[in-house]
Formats: structure tokens, sequence, C-alpha cells
């Protein structure tokens, strides 16, 4: 292993560069931590800038790679990052991470690692709050928001009850309206493919919501059928929060029909067009 050549920290910061340097290297399939673009250049220009002056405010004599041990290094970067946000830290980090990687592939002596970078980036991680976790999905009163969005919208309205009656997402609802020949057998949803194109189970559905499906003349945008639930809801709902509001009810029912636990949860899962009852359970978790 060796040192940075340069009697002064500026020669030595030139030193790092051309043992980085790798312009016009092919990058693809490149696995090392040289520098490669003009982008990364001046990122790690400012990395060894600012490390350098923090070197010189504390009247480091050593050659500049020797001054990079943990402790110095944890300073400089308590120093440089108070005040910036938690994911700049970490792309600062991750950052001088690469440098440092490069400059060790380079066999240029150094007293810290990838590993003394990781740890940091995690300890910085582990500061950042845990995202809350909304659990009131479903929609308590249901039947009068979707009363409200006939009011306001005819079409929207059956969007509302063909989501809730079957526990489909917004994309599916709108193919069965806008193509119900297509899916409506002798009533029954036939037919339907959901996320991921998985084919949903048939559907039974009533006659008095096949002849709602029928009447529709005018299909709002779904910008649209999303705004008019926001509104009804002050804001409160989306029309995700029917698939919410179904499993829920659904649910709610089993248990008052007693319902074998395992076989309620098949139909909730065979329902929202699930691949496992675990995705069903944390709709129920949440709603």
């Amino acid at each position: 292993m060796a040192n940075l050549r340069g009697g002064d920290y500026n020669k030595q910061i030139k030193s790092a560069f051309h043992k980085l340097e790798a312009f016009g290297v092919g990058r693809h399939g490149a696995k090392d931590n040289k520098t490669h673009s003009d982008g990364l250049a001046k990122k790690r220009e400012e990395f060894l800038s600012s490390y350098k002056s923090f070197a010189e405010s504390n009247n480091f004599t050593d050659k500049l790679n020797q001054t990079m041990t943990p402790e110095n290094i944890n300073d400089f970067l308590n120093q440089r990052l108070e005040g910036l946000s938690l994911k700049t830290q970490v792309n600062y980090i991750r950052g001088w991470s690469s440098m440092i990687q490069g400059l060790n592939e380079a066999n240029i002596t150094l007293g810290v690692d990838k590993s003394y970078f990781d740890t940091k980036v995690q300890e910085i991680k582990s500061l950042v709050p845990a995202p809350a976790i909304r659990t009131d999905r479903a929609i308590k009163n249901v039947n009068t928001v979707i009363e409200k969005l006939y009011e306001k919208n005819y079409t929207s309205g059956v969007l509302a009850e063909v989501q809730y009656k079957l526990g489909v997402r917004i994309a599916e609802a709108y193919k069965i309206i806008q193509e119900p020949s297509s899916y409506i057998v002798n009533n029954s949803i036939e037919d339907l493919r959901g996320k991921g194109n998985r084919l949903y189970a048939p559907k039974e559905i009533s006659s008095n919501l096949i002849a709602k499906i029928e009447a529709v003349q005018n299909i709002p945008h779904e910008n649209t059928y999303r705004n008019h639930i926001s509104k009804v809801t002050d804001g409160q709902y989306t029309p995700h929060s029917i698939r919410f509001t179904h499993a829920l009810d659904t649910f709610k029912q089993g248990v008052k029909d007693n319902t074998p636990y395992k076989q309620l949860m098949e139909t909730i899962t065979e329902n929202l067009g699930h691949s496992r009852t675990s995705m069903s359970q944390f709709y129920l978790k949440r709603a």
C-alpha cells in the first residue's frame, strides 16, 4: 500500500484524481470505483477539497490519506452534513464510500473502508421515522357515499357500486362499464382480468346493478371519478378505499354468519383477485 504523492494537500488531491481516473474506459460491466464521468469528478473534487479544508483547520501534518481515520472522518462528516436532510446525508456518505473504495483499489493506504461508511449510513437511516400506517382505509358509511355519488354524477355512482359489490379495482370497474357485453354473462361477471393479468373467478352481479350499468351513457375520466369521491367524502377517501370497504364488510358478514376463518379469507382473497391470503389480511389490518 502507498501514500498519495505530493508535498502539500493540493498536490495530493491531484494524485488522488490520477489514481481514480478512468475517463474513456467503457463503463458497461465495470466493477471498479474509478471516476468515469465529469459529474462524478466534480463530486469527488468537492469531497477532497472539503476534507482538505477540514485537515488544514485541524493542523494535520500527515499525508491526506493517512489522516483519513474513522475518528477524523467521523468529525469531518458531522461538520459537513450538519443541517442537511437525511436523504442528502446518506447520498453524500455513499459518494465518499465509493471514492474510498476506488482509492483502496488503487493501493492507497487508508484508515477507513467501506464497512465504516455502511455503518454510518445505517446510523442515519435509523433516525428516519417510520411512515405512519393509515388504519382507517374503509369507508364507514359507504352506502351514503354511493348515494351522494349518484346525485353528483350517475356514472360515478355506478362505478362506486360496482367496486363495492364486486371488490374490484377502479380500472376493472371501468372495463365492466365500458364493455358490459364482454364481461356480463347471465348475472355473472366472467373473464375479468385484474392486476398482473390475473383472472378473477366468476362473480355474481344483481339484475338491478346490471340495469344500472347498461343505462350508463357518458363515462367520466378516472381523475373525474376520483375527484367526485374526494368531494363527497371531504377528501378522506379514494376509489381504492372502496376495495378496503368491500374486504372489511365481507369479513364482518362472514363472522356474523359463523363462516370458518380459513374459508372466509379464501373468499375475500378470491373477491379481491389476490394471489395470497396474506395480501387480503394486509387489507383487513388497514381497513
